[in-house]
């Protein structure tokens, strides 16, 4: 009698130690390691930058122009709405410099000339900044039915670099300057000021055909 109980003793033992034995794999499945997903990096579209001509040069000098059809907008109209822009939205813009302001204004000619100057961010994080003063003119004639606008005169100076020189667009960023292996790839330094002034080109002129988009 004593060997049956002693048998049926180590029975009951082991049972509970093969459940604790099956829930212990049951945690291994369920805790084991999650293969990690393989991290994507999102690459630049440069297209546009990497254009020839993108930055057109008319008698040696950097000049992005645009003419904008206005139906129904008499020149008046256009002259209003137009310096209104440039001075509230640009001159008076979020990144706008002290020596921001109109140059000439005439009515009768439908004539804005502004001379800008304010910041151009590279790079704006709360740990790392890379800007320049960026200065250049902006000639607005207003028609009926239309206006053109011209940007000129780019120039970029680093105001936290003791005695920064004044970088002129002409040496940065025209095709010659600031594309390198056969026009497929940005210069390293002069790429971002390329990317940089086509991008704030953009803006600004998008501005002026927002505000006369009616």
């Amino acid at each position: 009698m004593k060997l049956k109980h002693l048998l049926v003793a180590v029975a009951v033992m082991a049972a509970p130690l093969a459940h604790v034995g099956d829930a212990s794999c049951v945690m291994a499945q369920l805790i084991k390691p999650k293969a990690k997903k393989a991290k994507t990096t999102a690459v630049a579209d440069d297209s546009k930058y990497l254009m020839k001509g993108a930055v057109p040069v008319v008698d040696g000098q950097v000049r992005f122009s645009e003419t904008v059809a206005a139906p129904g907008q008499t020149k008046d109209a256009l002259f209003a709405t137009l310096k209104d822009a440039v001075q509230k939205q640009i001159i008076e813009g979020p990144d706008h410099l002290e020596k921001a302001r109109l140059t000439e204004v005439d009515a009768a000619e439908g004539l804005i000339v502004a001379s800008v100057e304010e910041y151009l961010y590279f790079k704006r994080k709360a740990w790392s900044m890379d800007r320049v003063r960026f200065t250049y003119q902006l000639i607005l004639t207003a028609k009926d039915g239309s206006y053109s606008v011209e940007m000129r005169r780019l120039q970029y100076q680093y105001d936290d670099v003791p005695n920064a020189e004044v970088l002129y667009a002409e040496d940065w960023i025209t095709d010659e300057e600031a594309l390198t292996d056969g026009g497929k790839k940005l210069a390293k330094k002069a790429g971002k000021f390329r990317r940089g002034t086509i991008d704030r080109k953009d803006a600004v002129f998008a501005i002026l055909r927002q505000a006369t988009n009616k």
